[in-house]
């Protein structure tokens, strides 16, 4: 670890530097000028102050490098006129390069005591610089932390010190492991958690003489060069020829992530309704999807389909994506995904599972029911006992738990059917004024495996009850009626 600083004295008055996110990055041709200092604190200032209300908390994560360092002593520097109530510091200890690690988690801890701010740290333990994946692992066990001390302490809001630089080098990184769209808009300087990132339109390389006309020390990581991992290599052997073949390249990455971020705040509530009317049921273990029409809108599907492997933790890029959109319209066979997850197309719906086994079909089946009487049903376990009667015989009208359904015997018919659920079925509840979609119908009323469930159908081809669920509007009974079907579901032991 190596700490660095630099003495500059310089006297001149800067403008005012408005930014906000989505704004082009900030220039400066003198950067060891008192105008440059004070344009570097304007820029974040004028980023927080729409975001952060008076008496704010602020945790600010700090690693001791300069992007973090610089960030601190800039937030610290505008706790007054940002009228921020409390700063804390959050520093997470690897544990991968031994001593120098623990030297940089004194360093976070004397800038946050120097500072007047709360110190949390974090120690990992069992990580190497040789594990499999460990960028990924170690990022999220950050942000786990971040989010932790966020609401134990309630800090509104947790800032972390991505630069411009950080930004071009995300955008590359996931343009070379073939991500969509929502990979591509890069880091999103400000999240729904109250994760914000104050110096995004800002370089790394300008942070760094912020803290070094400052006089301030910072710490500088020896394992950013180690080149295994592909951050540092991107940073460190690509990013240089690029700008040296074109200088603004930086800048074109960060209008490249801002372009994909407007493209994906436009599409990401469309992909929501898509995904709430598509999805037919959706376990830790896998999820179906219902088919949609070939002249769909690809970017729109593309887009849902990713959302719902990330969900489920599927790793992906670009190519499994494609595959799934491909092949989805067959029917039958199987379709490897990465992370032992697979999806198997049918002919209405898809059926995306984790392991060897697939999400099979629920069997079909249509029993004619005995009114009166009593009939079995073995595909859906349950017996149904059935009669007629006058209306004036039945005193209960209604049964909250729907083990019992009384029916207007003129309406419903007494040829009822009961049959498995289908796709493309429709519902009228009880006190409703219009048909809905069974399937979203009964995913409102929290069902599982919907596909599996039964439904009582009447002589005219309509769904009349869906038991131990709802009753129909169709089929209530009212004062004109004359004559009722009381009909009961009741489970049967399984063999």
């Amino acid at each position: 670890m190596a700490l660095r600083s630099s003495t500059v004295r310089c006297e001149q008055t800067p403008p005012r530097v408005r930014w906000r996110p989505g704004s082009p990055l900030l220039h400066f041709s003198n950067t060891s000028s008192r105008p440059f200092v004070l344009m570097c604190e304007n820029a974040v200032q004028s980023f927080c102050e729409p975001l952060i209300t008076p008496g704010s908390r602020v945790l600010v994560a700090v690693s001791g490098g300069s992007d973090s360092t610089a960030l601190l002593h800039i937030m610290v520097r505008l706790r007054e006129k940002l009228k921020i109530s409390a700063l804390g510091v959050a520093h997470v200890n690897h544990g991968l390069r031994g001593a120098e690690s623990d030297r940089e988690e004194e360093f976070a801890a004397r800038l946050a005591g120097d500072n007047g701010c709360a110190f949390f740290v974090k120690r990992l333990s069992g990580l190497t610089l040789d594990d499999a994946g460990l960028e990924e692992r170690a990022r999220a066990e950050r942000y786990r932390f971040f989010r932790q001390i966020q609401e134990k302490h309630a800090y509104a809001f947790v800032a972390t010190g991505h630069t411009a630089d950080d930004q071009a080098e995300t955008v590359l990184m996931r343009l070379l492991r073939g991500s969509g769209l929502n990979g591509l808009a890069g880091i999103w300087p400000v999240r729904g958690d109250g994760i914000v990132r104050p110096v995004l339109a800002l370089r790394r390389a300008q942070l760094v003489a912020w803290l070094k006309a400052k006089t301030l020390p910072y710490c500088e990581d020896s394992s950013n060069a180690d080149l295994r991992f592909t951050r540092n290599w991107i940073r460190y052997a690509i990013m240089p020829s690029l700008i040296k073949r074109e200088p603004r390249a930086v800048e074109h990455f960060c209008a490249c992530a801002e372009t994909a971020r407007r493209y994906v705040g436009e599409l990401g509530p469309r992909v929501n309704k898509w995904i709430e009317t598509h999805v037919l049921s959706d376990e830790p273990g896998g999820f179906t999807v219902r088919k949609w029409s070939p002249d769909s809108e690809e970017g729109l599907i593309s887009e849902a389909a990713a959302t719902l492997f990330r969900r489920h933790g599927i790793p992906f890029d670009r190519k499994h994506v494609d595959l799934f959109l491909a092949e989805s319209h067959r029917t039958g066979g199987r379709f490897l995904l990465p992370g032992g997850w697979s999806f198997y197309p049918r002919r209405k719906h898809v059926d995306i599972v984790y392991g060897e086994k697939p999400v099979t079909a629920p069997a079909d089946f249509e029993y004619t029911l005995d009114v009166p009487g009593t009939t079995e049903c073995r595909e859906g376990r349950c017996r149904f006992a059935a009669s007629v009667k006058k209306r004036e015989g039945i005193s209960l009208m209604y049964d909250r738990a729907n083990v019992t359904a009384y029916l207007d015997a003129d309406v419903s018919g007494k040829k009822l059917k009961y049959r498995r659920a289908r796709e493309g079925d429709t519902f009228l509840p009880l006190g409703s004024t219009r048909p809905r979609d069974l399937m979203r119908f009964l995913k409102s009323q929290r069902v599982e495996n919907r596909r599996a469930i039964g439904v009582v159908e009447s002589e005219k081809g309509e769904i009349v009850w869906i038991p131990h669920v709802a009753v129909s509007q169709q089929c209530r009974v009212t004062d004109n009626t004359d004559t009722i079907v009381t009909i009961s579901c009741q489970s049967m032991r399984k063999d």
